[in-house]
């Protein structure tokens, strides 16, 4: 049987995630207590359906299999989403991703059996504030607790320069896992330390915060 994505909640968030998956081919199933969201949802999901995700017998009747996952993104909602957490865990789904607007909200999720919370509202204003107080930041994705992926333009003085000579990792701290060629629309993944970095090219580089922090004025 195909793995099923249930995406409860079709706000903004949850349309997109649903869209998202399902564009990617994978079986989604769209709940909604609100008619119109279903409604809207329909072209980009395998099943749209209104619901009421705090009943546990209707949670039951979608048959959900253990492996399959549930994203519950209905932040706004903190009793349904609770609700729902406890049900989907007690019905023996393993993969619960909730969405929760406040660090409390989410603690509580995950106490209630959410194996992953998500804060996207935070997720993306922290991305933006870094990406935007840093000029040769042009974007940023946080990896794991104080470590971050962060897409650097080079500036003139580094480039002409070999890879090698950078050195990121002893003078930084830094790793430099690829680069990326904006004209060429190309990425390289394994890098010859010989290779010259050009103007046109980004380094993708991962490190901690603090590191990251240190490249500022490159």
């Amino acid at each position: 049987m195909k793995q099923q994505y249930v995406v409860i909640g079709l706000g903004m968030f949850g349309s997109h995630v649903a869209r998202t998956l399902y564009e990617a081919g994978a079986d989604v199933v769209a709940l909604d207590r609100d008619r119109d969201a279903v409604q809207r949802a329909k072209d980009h999901a395998s099943r749209a359906m209104v619901a009421d995700v705090t009943n546990k017998e209707f949670l039951k009747s979608l048959g959900l299999d253990p492996d399959d996952i549930v994203i519950i993104a209905m932040g706004e909602s903190l009793e349904s989403s609770i609700l729902a957490t406890l049900f989907l865990k007690e019905l023996g789904v393993r993969q619960i991703i909730a969405k929760a607007n406040e660090e409390d909200h989410g603690k509580i999720l995950s106490t209630l059996g959410a194996s992953e919370v998500v804060f996207p509202e935070k997720d993306v204003a922290i991305r933006l504030a870094r990406r935007i107080s840093t000029k040769n930041i042009i974007d940023y994705i946080p990896f794991v607790e104080g470590y971050s992926i962060q897409e650097v333009a080079p500036s003139k003085k580094i480039v002409g320069q070999k890879i090698r000579d950078l050195d990121f990792r002893r003078k930084f701290g830094l790793q430099i896992i690829a680069i990326k060629d904006v004209i060429e629309n190309k990425v390289e993944l394994i890098i010859d330390p010989e290779k010259v970095l050009k103007d046109s090219e980004m380094m993708v580089v991962l490190g901690r915060n603090s590191d990251l922090e240190r490249i500022k004025s490159l």
